[in-house]
């Protein structure tokens, strides 16, 4: 799986299934796995984490059997600073006013 490849899986498994609580979705690529992370400004609610479980189905089959793919939700509030761990890659970022 190149970069390429992830990018647009995830991407696409995203349709119709991004919130207004998704601060950022970055993820992370090695040689079997791809972990995707959201950065959600509330603690994900049931709604929420149907959503990114739907997600990880369809970008999981992409894949499947060749890497391990998983999403994963992360509580971030509004005053935190959105930062990549190493190895990771934006998918997306929202825009934040640093008024706001």
């Amino acid at each position: 799986m190149t970069h390429a490849d992830a990018l647009f899986s995830i991407t696409r498994s995203l349709w119709e299934r991004l919130t207004v609580e998704m601060r950022g979705v970055a993820y992370l690529l090695d040689d079997s796995t791809l972990t995707v992370r959201f950065l959600l400004a509330s603690e994900p609610d049931e709604e929420t984490l149907e959503l990114i479980s739907e997600a990880e189905a369809e970008c999981l089959a992409d894949f499947w059997p060749t890497h391990q793919v998983s999403y994963v939700a992360e509580h971030l509030p509004k005053d935190d600073v959105r930062q990549l761990r190493p190895g990771e890659r934006w998918v997306i970022i929202r825009y934040e006013s640093a008024l706001a």
